[in-house]
């Protein structure tokens, strides 16, 4: 018999007409450690979650599709820890039932504010090298942050080197953005454009959009 008493309850969540459905599963500690995904009252994903012990931060986390009622593993995620903080997120996908690493995140810290976040992706199925798409850096005076700069790099296969293709770098005063500088380049001219943006709900949805970005290179999203 198992140790831990499972409590099946049963959340809804609708997004607009799509039908979708997640019932949840938790132990004894209220913990969730299973989530299925229903789609019009079938189920369609299965995330399963482990921790280490007592811990309330997951250890892995096992995303599963559903094909004629047999889970059939997708992708996983593994988290390392320093101190309670997490420090490393691997991250894996399946194709053709072959465990690939997709990529990775690195967090870094001064005490416990982030001082330095990179991102780190496959270039492909083919050549599954991993190399940096992205790094955040935060800058602060004696405790308050003042300013992050978020850097994002492509593979250049002419040269075999990684390029910085953009850069963005935001300014902060008593906790408050007060702009965010732009350099950004170019395709297909292969010119760098510059600019300076103060809007506050388009700095935050640009934060937001680069991060996503960022964190989908990493899981391999773009492969699966």
């Amino acid at each position: 018999m198992k140790s831990v008493i499972m409590i099946l309850c049963l959340l809804i969540l609708i997004f607009g007409c799509s039908g979708l459905q997640t019932v949840v599963e938790k132990d004894d500690m209220g913990r969730v450690t299973k989530r299925v995904i229903y789609s019009q009252g079938k189920p369609h994903f299965v995330e399963e979650i482990h921790y280490n012990r007592n811990s309330t931060n997951p250890s892995i986390i096992k995303y599963k599709k559903l094909i004629e009622q047999k889970a059939v593993p997708w992708r996983e995620e593994y988290f390392i820890y320093e101190n309670e903080i997490i420090a490393q997120i691997n991250f894996f996908i399946y194709i053709k039932n072959q465990k690939i690493q997709s990529g990775r995140i690195n967090y870094l810290y001064s005490g416990n504010k982030p001082k330095r976040v990179e991102y780190y992706s496959i270039l492909n199925l083919v050549n599954k090298k991993i190399f940096r798409t992205g790094l955040d850096l935060y800058n602060y005076s004696k405790d308050n942050l003042i300013s992050r700069r978020i850097i994002e790099y492509e593979y250049n296969p002419k040269t075999k080197r990684v390029m910085q293709i953009s850069q963005y770098v935001i300014y902060l005063q008593n906790k408050n953005i007060l702009k965010m500088k732009i350099w950004e380049l170019d395709e297909l001219s292969k010119n760098i454009f510059k600019k300076e943006e103060n809007n506050l709900n388009i700095i935050l949805k640009k934060i937001n959009d680069i991060e996503d970005v960022l964190s989908k290179k990493a899981k391999g999203m773009r492969f699966i």
